[in-house]
C-alpha cells in the first residue's frame, strides 16, 4: 500500500482516513463539514480561520442577523487540522459565547414539481382540496394554461359554481379574460 503525503496526513476524513487535497475539496462541495460554527451577536465578529486552498491564516468577518441564520453568520470546518487552527485562534470569542458550534440543518431540498407539469389527475386531486386549501393553491399558480386546464376539469367533474367562479377569478387576475378560449 502507498505511504501518504506529508499533505495527505494532515487531513482526515470523518472516518479517520487521511484525504487528499481533491478529497478536501470535494467535500466542500458535496459533502457535510466537520463542524459548524455561528456568531450570536447582532454586531460584527472577526475569526481567524486557515485558508483551505492556501494554507495560510487569514481573517473572515462575520456579519448580518443570527436570528434570520444569514448565510453570512457562519462558518464551516472541513477538516480536523483547520478546527485545530479554529479552536486556538479563535479561543477568546469560544470562552466570551460570540461564536458557538451548531449543527447546520440541511438545506430544504425543493422535491415539489410545478404545477405547470402537473397531470389531469393530479389538477383534480388540487380542484377536490377544500376551498382555502384550493384558494392558497391557486394564488401561487401565474400560468394561464393551467388555469384553464383547471376550468374546464371543474367543469367537466361538476364542481359547484363558487369553485368554478374562484377558478375563473385567478384566471382573471393572472389577466386573461375566462370567456376567451384559446383555438388550437
Amino acid at each position: 500500500m502507498k505511504e501518504a503525503s506529508p499533505k495527505e496526513r494532515r487531513y482526515k476524513d470523518q472516518k479517520g482516513e487521511p484525504m487528499s487535497d481533491y478529497n478536501i475539496y470535494s467535500a466542500m462541495q458535496t459533502g457535510k463539514p466537520i463542524k459548524t460554527y455561528k456568531k450570536v451577536v447582532l454586531g460584527r465578529v472577526y475569526a481567524s480561520v486557515l485558508d483551505p486552498f492556501t494554507e495560510e491564516p487569514t481573517g473572515m468577518m462575520l456579519y448580518g442577523d443570527p436570528k434570520r441564520n444569514d448565510e453570512s453568520c457562519f462558518i464551516d470546518i472541513w477538516s480536523e487540522r483547520d478546527l485545530l487552527f479554529f479552536k486556538k485562534m479563535n479561543k477568546s470569542h469560544l470562552m466570551n459565547g460570540f461564536i458557538i458550534e451548531v449543527a447546520r440543518d440541511a438545506p430544504p431540498v425543493e422535491d415539489e414539481q410545478p404545477i405547470e407539469t402537473y397531470s389531469d389527475e393530479q389538477l383534480m386531486e388540487v380542484i377536490n382540496k377544500k376551498f382555502l386549501a384550493l384558494q392558497a393553491v391557486l394564488n401561487k399558480i401565474s400560468s394561464d394554461a393551467v388555469l384553464f386546464r383547471m376550468v374546464d376539469l371543474a367543469r367537466e367533474m361538476e364542481k359547484s359554481d363558487k369553485i368554478i367562479r374562484a377558478i375563473e377569478a385567478r384566471l382573471s387576475e393572472v389577466g386573461v379574460s375566462p370567456e376567451v378560449q384559446v383555438v388550437p
